[in-house]
């Protein structure tokens, strides 16, 4: 039982983080945007979202919108990683 609520939780992390990298798809050089949904459709939405996380950071302040950064907390906590991977996309952050 605990194996398939992992995985729903998974899959559910998987759809949510496609749904930014779409929201932030304009932001990003388009390869990149291709290699992070080929991520998440692969199973990795932890190496998809240390990625775009990567790439966001690489921009100017303040351009990620503050919705954008809380999904991407949300997401990043529901798959049991570390903040410091998008602490630095929070406003403020240097």
């Amino acid at each position: 039982m605990k194996n398939a609520e992992a995985e729903r939780l998974l899959r559910a992390a998987v759809l949510d983080l496609l749904k930014v990298i779409d929201e932030v798809r304009g932001m990003l050089i388009p390869e990149r945007a291709t290699f992070l949904v080929e991520a998440c459709n692969a199973g990795e939405p932890g190496v998809a979202l240390e990625c775009l996380c990567a790439n966001l950071e690489d921009l100017e302040p303040g351009v990620t919108p503050t919705c954008v950064v809380d999904e991407i907390a949300r997401i990043g906590s529901s798959i049991g990683m570390s903040p410091v991977v998008w602490n630095a996309l929070s406003p403020g952050a240097t």
